[in-house]
């Protein structure tokens, strides 16, 4: 049985709760970056229209990151080349596969196939990191077991700090964390 909600399916498998992006959610998205590059960005610079395409896919990558979405992010991105293929065939018509290949998508820091121009990038869906919740522990409460309400809050600030790039604590950043400043 499976239950679509807030552009999620929840799933149970083999008893364990699997969330996706449900269809409607993935055809949207695609419905909406079509419009982008087909309809309105048709005339639009390569810079333009990276900078609206990657609006709509980081806000939607944000959305559905802590989920199972990497089968999703793959087959959205695939979707995005086909669709920036015929874009960019629309623009030069007399050109050939390699030439517009080699003029749209390009390489950098070891990462190939990137549709890039001197300011802007793609966001690259495959690459987006999938991040997980850590969960918390019901049977504990903050008044009784305040030690484990103070570990955890260090490991997700740590662990924040770390998505973000950040150094990790210092030691006399722990102990204000842990008793208060």
């Amino acid at each position: 049985m499976t239950v679509t909600f807030l552009g999620w399916t929840f799933r149970k498998f083999k008893g364990k709760l699997i969330v996706k992006p449900s269809k409607d959610s993935i055809k949207a998205l695609i419905k909406k970056c079509a419009a982008i590059i087909m309809k309105q960005g048709i005339a639009d610079s390569q810079s333009e229209l990276i900078r609206r395409l990657n609006q709509v896919i980081r806000g939607w990558t944000n959305y559905h990151r802590h989920t199972v979405a990497s089968q999703a992010f793959s087959y959205v991105n695939n979707t995005l080349f086909l669709l920036l293929q015929q874009w960019a065939k629309h623009r030069h018509p007399n050109k050939s596969k390699r030439w517009r290949l080699n003029k749209y998508w390009h390489e950098k820091n070891g990462k190939r196939w990137l549709f890039m121009t001197d300011e802007y990038s793609l966001i690259n869906l495959r690459r987006t990191a999938i991040i997980r919740h850590p969960k918390l522990q019901i049977s504990k409460t903050p008044f009784i077991h305040r030690a484990y309400f103070v570990k955890r809050r260090m490991q997700l600030k740590s662990l924040f700090a770390a998505r973000n790039g950040e150094e990790m604590l210092e030691p006399y950043e722990r102990e204000t964390l842990m008793y208060g400043s």
